[in-house]
């Protein structure tokens, strides 16, 4: 386990001044307008899934409090909550002209090109990093809320949840759109409750799912069973426009080329192939929010280990695994934890070729400010 608060903090500044010295040694890098070394910096790893090759720091940026890297590794995404004003703005770095430019929204990459999705009110539009230019790609009602949405693998699709007032029964209800990315046509696919909390990816969850083939869509919705609500997934075929409701707890997990499918049994997590054959990968492997190479059968997820005494923070890891091994990230502390809030390492993208990934070390998000994450 990790040391006092006064020699994890001794470690991060050994931390600051090791990638000075490694980026110092890079062609065009300059430190003469860094800030005083009392304010954190928000530092980019990337970590080799051949464990002879060591970390290394590829960025060393302003504080950022959320972190994504884009598709083609060009351009990072970053999130900054203002202290005094309780405010985010929300910023694209470009790592070739080694620029912010401010945005005017949150929002997503496209999965597979450096194009951008910004949500921005009542309002998602198509953001250029390189031209800098938005494009609104549609408009909900106002009074009315955008609460999430995800493109799908082939970029065809776009999928989107918003409010929709309340029921009978004065339950808040909510429409699941798709529209189509080349026409900007749009289709409602379904109305339903959902009692539970919407969740953000600062809590390393999600609302929808789209399979790898995009030919389906899985989302959660409210079922009353008896008495009672429960909540399940439902899934959309895109095929043929029907509806099913799943069996599954959560939502499905398969591996890009659909050769793996991810299942659970207590704390082990399980690959299913297309043969049946199931492979465990053993006691504890179980992860959240699982994000698949793009190439290869590996993958990056989250586990927890556990709230912390303060009750708004908990202990997690960042496990990567594949068929044959794992490792944990960081790797900097003792141990394999931290602290999900405080620590604030997150995962922030795979490398193109499958063979790397990244973990962004973020500024950390203070206990008050956490009921007001979006």
């Amino acid at each position: 386990m990790r040391g006092d608060q006064g020699e994890w903090k001794m470690k991060r500044l050994l931390i600051y001044f090791a990638s000075i010295i490694i980026l110092s040694l890079l062609p065009g890098k300059s430190f003469a307008h860094q800030p005083p070394l009392e304010q954190p910096r928000t530092l980019i790893y990337q970590i080799f899934t051949d464990r002879n090759k060591p970390m290394q720091i590829v960025g060393d940026l302003t504080p950022m409090h959320w972190a994504a890297l884009s598709p083609g590794e060009r351009f990072l995404y970053t999130e900054r909550l203002n202290e005094q004003t309780q405010q985010f703005s929300y910023y694209v770095f470009d790592f070739v002209q080694k620029q912010f430019t401010r945005i005017t929204g949150e929002g997503k990459w496209f999965p597979r090109q450096d194009r951008f999705i910004i949500k921005k009110g009542n309002v998602l539009a198509s953001y250029d990093p390189i031209a800098k230019t938005e494009t609104v790609l549609l408009e909900v009602e106002q009074g009315r809320q955008i609460i999430d949405f995800a493109v799908a693998p082939d970029e065809k699709r776009l999928a989107y949840l918003a409010t929709a007032g309340k029921d009978a029964e004065g339950k808040a209800l909510v429409q699941l759109y798709v529209q189509n990315l080349s026409s900007l046509e749009q289709t409602l696919v379904d109305t339903f409750t959902d009692t539970r909390p919407w969740t953000s990816k600062y809590h390393n969850r999600e609302n929808l799912y789209w399979l790898p083939t995009s030919g389906k869509l899985f989302y959660f919705a409210d079922q009353i069973m008896g008495e009672k609500r429960a909540h399940k997934v439902k899934q959309w075929d895109r095929e043929s426009g029907e509806i099913f409701l799943t069996a599954f707890p959560q939502f499905p997990s398969y591996s890009p080329d659909m050769e793996i499918q991810v299942g659970f049994k207590d704390n082990v997590m399980l690959w299913k192939d297309p043969t049946g054959q199931t492979i465990s990968l053993g006691e504890g492997s179980r992860m959240q929010t699982i994000q698949w190479a793009p190439a290869g059968h590996a993958v990056v997820g989250i586990q927890g280990f556990g709230a912390l005494a303060a009750g708004w923070d908990e202990k997690i890891g960042i496990r990567y695994q594949d068929a044959a091994k794992h490792f944990y990230m960081p790797g900097i502390y003792e141990g394999t934890d931290f602290r999900k809030l405080q620590d604030n390492f997150r995962f922030i993208g795979w490398a193109k070729d499958g063979k790397s990934f990244y973990v962004a070390d973020l500024a950390p998000i203070p206990g008050e400010w956490y009921h007001r994450l979006p």
